[in-house]
């Protein structure tokens, strides 16, 4: 009898070499693609956030605008080395004045009296070229008066840029206000 049991194989319980490595093969397909997903939603959170806030700079700039061109009588427009700048007055003999700068990935807004500086505001528009102009019946002036319209455009990239060579096409979306709507600058 003692012969009989030797003939027979024992075989133990577990898990063969080849098993396990299918196992690590398969979670480590599992885990790249997790990760891969994992940094695909944390770059568009940040592009989400980065057009959001865009959003809400043109929100503000458009209503800081609109006010300034309202409560102003006069408004200029000149361009030197890039930077175009806008600047409304309430009057001639006016000392007080709102000066806009537009650069290349900003506007800056000034609002002077004299030679004092009163406040200084920043609008950064990282993928944005803002413009200023004029609407009026004749011809395109630099020097615009009461009653006509000054316009701000800024032209923004739509959709995200396909590579580095091809850029992304722009829209431009505008914000007008006409000269002269309230008296908020003139001295009392």
């Amino acid at each position: 009898m003692r012969r009989q049991s030797s003939q027979f194989t024992h075989r133990r319980s577990g898990i063969t070499l080849t098993q396990m490595l299918v196992v690590i093969a398969l979670t480590s397909i599992i885990t790249t693609a997790a990760i891969s997903i994992i940094i695909t939603m944390l770059r568009l959170e940040g592009r989400t956030m980065q057009v959001w806030m865009t959003n809400q700079t043109l929100l503000q700039l458009g209503d800081d605008f609109r006010d300034d061109a309202h409560a102003a009588q006069f408004a200029e427009i000149s361009t030197q080395n890039q930077t175009t700048t806008l600047i409304f007055r309430s009057g001639a003999a006016d000392t007080k004045s709102v000066a806009y700068l537009a650069t290349a990935s900003q506007v800056i807004r000034r609002e002077t009296d004299g030679e004092k500086l009163l406040r200084t505001e920043t609008y950064r528009l990282p993928e944005g070229e803002v413009l200023f102009g004029g609407i009026s019946s004749g011809d395109e002036s630099l020097r615009l008066s009461l009653g006509q319209s000054v316009r701000l455009t800024c032209r923004r990239p739509n959709v995200e840029a396909i590579n580095r060579r091809t850029p992304a096409p722009r829209h431009d979306e505008h914000v007008i206000a006409v000269l002269g709507r309230d008296h908020r600058l003139e001295k009392p």
